[in-house]
């Protein structure tokens, strides 16, 4: 394609135009710059494609009169992207409707628990993540929780299997076969369980 004749906004996707003009307009007025803009371009055959703008301005006598810089094409980094958020609402979904509990604990803190564990409990999502872990079992059975936070701590990362007896928010208690395991995040060593309610059998 020439770019004889053709002005910037003709790479550009129409309903980018207004964007663009703006960013250029808050770069000239020294508001804004021009470097990090993503837009989506248009190739020679009318396809698009999604790019990312790094740009400097150009200054005569003291005066920006233009923008110089460079384009990069992102699509294999916005396929990624994409696959990667399909992938996590995928593994949510799953996670949401598992028929199990699953909960994370970091520190004494729940990370995250999914609807099955809050129903089984009788507690809403906001009120696991307000108490200490410990307190989701029984008293007779918290020595036990914390001395598997111990071994945490202490570098044991072996598998836990053991019957918990959980504290729902009624007062009865729901026994649960239950399986810790340990996941590393953000280099925090995080207790990913899962949990099984036997109490009707």
């Amino acid at each position: 394609l020439s770019s004889e004749n053709l002005s910037a906004l003709d790479f550009i996707v129409p309903e980018d135009h207004q964007r663009l003009v703006e960013n250029l307009q808050a770069s000239y007025q020294g508001k804004k710059p021009t470097s990090g803009n993503e837009y989506t371009a248009l190739r020679a055959d009318g396809s698009k494609y999604p790019i990312i703008v790094f740009g400097a301005p150009i200054f005569s006598n003291g005066v920006q009169t233009g923008t110089r810089g460079i384009i990069i094409d992102i699509s294999e980094r916005k396929a990624m992207e994409n696959a990667l958020r399909e992938s996590e609402s995928k593994y949510k979904t799953l996670i949401e409707n598992s028929q199990d509990g699953i909960f994370a604990i970091i520190g004494d803190k729940v990370h995250f628990v999914n609807n099955t564990f809050c129903k089984m409990l009788g507690y809403s999502v906001e009120e696991v993540y307000g108490m200490p872990a410990i307190n989701l079992v029984v008293p007779e059975d918290r020595e036990r929780g914390s001395e598997i936070s111990r071994r945490r701590l202490n570098g044991d990362l072996s598998t836990v299997n053991g019957i918990f007896h959980f504290l729902a928010k009624d007062g009865s208690v729901r026994e649960c076969d239950t399986f810790s395991s340990v996941l590393e995040l953000n280099g925090q060593i995080v207790s990913y369980l899962t949990v099984h309610d036997l109490t009707e059998n």
